[in-house]
């Protein structure tokens, strides 16, 4: 989609979808779409759907494992029929209007393709929304504007912002089973809140000691975070050209997931397990404090995408935890407004807008985007 880009000028409206495609039909170009989205779709999420068993790899049943394959051929299938959908499309409009237009190019062929995805799966639904309101938050910080700037410029903001979030996403997991990702899973109590006893003893693991739960959480979240690192040098080999840059992309591979999963899981543990030891407090405040001080060890393994994804988590987790406070209202406009899905609404406008802004401004997408919309679309 970003070799739109270039037909984007003031002579926009002289040209026909045949220049997008120079040398080939319409029709020639709609079939290598069909062919070519598909294809590339299922290369690019079925390590992402691999990557996300390794934290549980060890308990991975059969059935988790089928699972796993259904929802890989599902979102591959839509994510495919999405972009090419919104290619056939843009020849459609074009031959209809006689001539491109600024919105009929881009905008508009990728909002109406973006109901395929919940035609064929809700799930996948859900997993494409996610990831374009991700991108949406990544080209909102990218923007040159006083709050963009300040808050993408300064590394102790972005800590701050990733510690409340922390906090935020591990409560509302712990407390109302929500079911967002996040780097680790919370502590659960083995005996009720009103069964705590005493401060004298840690009620987070039964049978084991606070130094072995520290170090059992240390050890998995190491390896999940290794196997995560190593993942991403064979990604990151398979696309080297020559055996030199292959090379040179190992020679300089540096760890970043375990240490991070290793450093969040070890402060988040260790200084839960002290407030429960020393501190008078209930264990849901302890908990509070803690899942916020594991957020600290953003401010030394930083990366954006990882603060775009908390603050993506946070937001969802505040809007679930406002729907299960107001559940019980008895006002029908207002259950009218908790319960419709803006999903259906939100997530066409956001893909649009997204696939807009990397035709018109580029600099506003990050590689992350690129990727997402080039796999898509099947580099078109």
């Amino acid at each position: 989609m970003g070799g739109f880009s270039k037909f984007f000028n003031e002579h926009l409206t002289t040209l026909t979808c045949r220049d997008l495609h120079k040398g080939i039909s319409c029709k020639k170009q709609a079939l290598n779409i069909i062919i070519g989205c598909p294809i590339k779709s299922l290369k690019f999420v079925t390590p992402l759907a691999f990557l996300s068993l390794l934290p549980k790899i060890r308990t991975l049943s059969q059935t988790e494992l089928q699972e796993t394959l259904r929802i890989i051929a599902t979102i591959s299938l839509a994510f495919s029929i999405n972009g090419a959908t919104a290619m056939c499309l843009v020849c459609l409009l074009g031959n209809l209007l006689g001539r491109l237009t600024l919105y009929t190019t881009v905008f508009v062929p990728c909002l109406l393709s973006s109901y395929c995805v919940f035609l064929i799966d809700t799930k996948a639904g859900q997993i494409a929304a996610d990831v374009f309101y991700q991108c949406f938050i990544e080209t909102l910080l990218r923007r040159k504007n006083v709050i963009s700037r300040t808050v993408s410029g300064s590394k102790l903001i972005q800590t701050i912002i990733f510690v409340m979030c922390s906090g935020l996403i591990l409560h509302g997991k712990r407390e109302y089973n929500l079911k967002e990702v996040w780097i680790a899973t919370p502590n659960r109590l083995t005996v009720r809140n009103g069964e705590e006893k005493s401060k004298i003893h840690c009620h987070l693991h039964k049978d084991m000691s606070c130094r072995n739960h520290l170090w059992i959480g240390i050890r998995n979240y190491f390896l999940t975070g290794l196997a995560l690192d190593f993942a991403a040098i064979f990604k990151g080999a398979a696309t080297q050209p020559t055996s030199r840059d292959l090379w040179s992309k190992i020679k300089h591979f540096q760890l970043f997931s375990a240490p991070l999963a290793c450093l969040y899981i070890a402060l988040y543990r260790s200084i839960h397990c002290f407030l429960n030891h020393f501190n008078n407090f209930s264990d849901q405040i302890n908990h509070a404090l803690a899942s916020c001080c594991a957020g600290l060890c953003y401010f030394l393994y930083p990366q954006r995408t990882l603060f775009y994804f908390a603050v993506l988590q946070a937001v969802q987790t505040l809007w679930q935890l406002f729907k299960i406070a107001n559940s019980k209202t008895t006002n029908k406009c207002f259950k009218f407004f908790l319960n419709f899905p803006y999903r259906l609404i939100a997530y066409p406008l956001t893909q649009a807008y997204m696939a807009h802004v990397y035709v018109m401004k580029p600099q506003l997408c990050s590689r992350f985007t690129v990727k997402i919309l080039d796999n898509a679309t099947n580099d078109q």
